[in-house]
Formats: structure tokens, sequence, C-alpha cells
């Protein structure tokens, strides 16, 4: 938008947040890229298999996530503002704390997701 002379305005600007994303290995975002040539390569077979294999698990998490509205909804809303509290300034932007809130929403997500995968009543289901 900038370069056509328009003005970005700070909502916009959130809704794609700019992040440097860089493991320190010299391959990008990867740290390791297992038996690929590159790290675009890593990227493009990343995109292939994810496309081919998914929704595998998702009507099982869904139905997961149902049963327990409640219980998940504290856990995330705890763990947001735990994570909100941790890495805001007092003085942080309306904008800064929503990305922030964006990003703990996620990583309370995957932290769920990945010790309900592990107990063995989930895996049942």
């Amino acid at each position: 938008m900038a370069k056509s002379g328009q003005r970005i305005n700070a909502g916009q600007e959130i809704r794609l947040a700019d992040i440097e994303a860089d493991a320190g290995c010299q391959k990008g975002i990867f740290e390791t890229i297992y038996d690929q040539l590159s790290p675009a390569s890593m990227a493009l077979s990343l995109k292939k298999y994810s496309s081919r294999y998914h929704g595998a698990i998702g009507l099982a998490w869904l139905n997961q996530v149902v049963a327990n509205r409640q219980t998940i909804s504290r856990y995330l809303t705890d763990n947001i503002q735990t994570f909100v509290d941790a890495v805001i300034q007092p003085d942080a932007t309306g904008q800064i704390i929503r990305v922030a809130r964006r990003f703990a929403l996620v990583a309370a997500a995957v932290s769920l997701l990945r010790h309900r995968l592990h107990s063995k009543a989930f895996l049942e289901k």
C-alpha cells in the first residue's frame, strides 16, 4: 500500500504481523531440513505433504473441544493472560496487545493440543 502512496492504518498492520524468523542455523526458519536440498525445498515439501495429509485428527480434536469447552475456555483465558503479562510492557499500545493475544492464543491452543494428544483417553476416542 505504501508503494502506491496509500497510508496503512495501525489496524491493518496488526492483521499481518511482520516477524523476523531465523532459527540461527543458516536455514531461515528451519533448524533442520532433513533430506531436502535447501530451506526452500523443505518449505515446498511441507506445503505438499500438509495438503495431502490433513484433517485426520481434526474431527476428534473438535469433538474434544466441544465436550470440554468450559475447561478449555478457562485454560485458554488463563494462558493468554499469563503470556500477555509476561511479554507486554506497561506502556504497550492496543495494537501490540492484540498481536500478543493472538500469538498467546495460538501458543495455548498448541500446548493444549499436545497435552491432549498424548493422553490415552484422547487417543482412544
